[in-house]
């Protein structure tokens, strides 16, 4: 792609915004279950040295207050591809395509203004046909990402501890999962942690500890190639780390203070580092923006293993992956466009559902959604690059156990209509003790890890936030 042509430069608070005539590169990299405090740029005293993603923090707009749509992986990437907040969705991916046929996508509206669109790595929102490489028929995948918006694909089905384990290219898998693998675990941690997979299905030669180097080496040759081409492109990398199974490399195994985690971290953090060096060496890092992301959380029990290896994978917040509590949802989250976005941090409330808007109105497309509703998608980008007040004020939060209710956040206020995480931590709900509100009240600017429940005190304010709440479900029942 030709480089930016500047029509024009806008001077804001000492910030650079460049009106241009030529569309940018867009990337956007999706971690998989990394953690807030797992970036030593926003936890200083995490055990796990993380020097890539700190130098791209330190070159990017570093929103401290985002989060992802929900706490776990299925719902956050329905978000962050739709612009929906993910509030009702059905979210089962077995047989289904969890993005309906005619859904509004963002690689789709890119794709309408001439982006070249492409997609590596953990896909985990189904297809239309189900998955039919499991019978004898050879059918294409339909309804995955190449009907979705993206020109190419390769990656994943979905988790990488959920058989059957293959890789997809486009429509079809590049082997069949014919053979059989066992159960895997690691002693010393949760049935969910270390080299946790569930026993399946799984294709020849597939080796679980290189599925994240072969999703980088796939996501740099494809980036390699789209810069070649004069049409701006919009690359998703989807990582499927640090997401169990935690399988270093023999490069990264054992480097770390904190066993298998720490080590996979390490892999990431390098994985990502190289990738942008690759971004360097195309000469298109300055006219592409870079979102760095993670897709909620950490599987990380905050009681038994941040005292143990002396790391908190969330920060100073509370809970893990699966909960209402802020440790599920609060998420790195660094925008990098050299000359266009200052380098700075904000603590401006933003979720993933925003990328859909504010991408679209930098590269000129149709950010409109049929039927949109209230909280969906919101146009950010005046605050990315002439630092403007972010529009976000509120949003609503689902947890993996959503049939309790949703989280609602409203300025600092989060009001929780339940008692317990809502997800892994446990309990995940609870009764109330005797003259015990019934629902939960925090004020995130001077309690950031949800410890001082409010509800009793604030009476008033929880009948506020409770008739909000009850009418925001109505409206998205509708």
């Amino acid at each position: 792609m030709a480089g930016l042509t500047l029509a024009g430069v806008l001077l804001a608070g000492g910030l650079l915004a460049a009106v241009d005539d030529d569309k940018p590169n867009i990337i956007v990299i999706l971690a998989d279950d990394l953690g807030y405090g797992d970036v030593q740029a926003l936890n200083p005293s995490g055990r796990v040295p993380t020097p890539h993603l700190d130098a791209l923090a330190a070159e990017s707009l570093v929103m401290t207050d985002a989060h992802s749509p929900c706490s776990w992986c299925i719902p956050t990437r329905y978000s962050l591809l739709t612009g929906r907040l993910p509030i009702g969705l059905n979210v089962k991916d077995k047989n289904r395509a969890v993005i309906p046929d005619g859904t509004a996508t963002l690689p789709a509206r890119l794709r309408d203004i001439d982006y070249a669109t492409a997609m590596v790595g953990k896909w985990h929102l189904g297809f239309a046909s189900g998955e039919p490489h499991l019978s004898d028929g050879v059918q294409p995948l339909v309804g995955g990402p190449c009907d979705r918006g993206f020109d190419t694909y390769f990656g994943i089905p979905r988790s990488l501890d959920q058989p059957p384990y293959y890789y997809i290219r486009d429509r079809e898998p590049v082997a069949r999962p014919t053979e059989t693998i066992g159960d895997s675990g690691s002693e010393g941690w949760s049935p969910i942690q270390g080299t946790f997979w569930r026993k399946g299905g799984i294709a020849p030669g597939f080796a679980h500890d290189r599925v994240t180097p072969d999703v980088l080496s796939e996501a740099t040759q494809r980036l390699e190639s789209l810069a070649e081409d004069d049409n701006p492109f919009f690359l998703y990398v989807a990582l499927p780390s640090p997401h169990t199974p935690w399988a270093p490399t023999d490069e990264f195994a054992g480097k770390s203070d904190v066993p298998l985690y720490g080590d996979f971290l390490m892999q990431v953090d390098a994985g990502v580092g190289a990738f942008l060096d690759a971004l360097d060496a195309t000469g298109e890092a300055d006219d592409t923006i870079v979102v760095f992301t993670s897709d909620n959380g950490p599987v990380w029990y905050d009681a038994v293993d941040t005292p143990k290896h002396n790391h908190d994978a969330t920060s100073v917040y509370r809970g893990m992956k699966g909960d209402a509590w802020e440790g599920g949802h609060r998420v790195p989250f660094f925008v990098r466009w050299p000359s266009h976005v200052a380098p700075r941090r904000s603590d401006a409330l933003t979720c993933h559902a925003d990328l859909f808007a504010t991408l679209l109105a930098i590269a000129d497309g149709d950010a409109s959604l049929p039927g949109r509703r209230e909280l969906d998608s919101l146009d950010t980008s005046g605050h990315w690059l002439r630092d403007e007040a972010a529009p976000r004020r509120e949003f609503l939060e689902r947890p993996s156990r959503n049939n309790q209710g949703y989280a609602l956040r409203q300025g600092t206020t989060k009001f929780i209509p339940f008692l317990g995480s809502g997800g892994f931590t446990k309990p995940s709900q609870r009764e109330p003790a005797v003259g015990e509100p019934s629902v939960q009240l925090y004020d995130l600017a001077t309690d950031p890890g949800e410890q001082t429940n409010l509800a009793g005190k604030q009476t008033d304010r929880v009948a506020e936030l409770q008739s909000r709440y009850d009418d925001l479900m109505a409206a998205y029942d509708e």
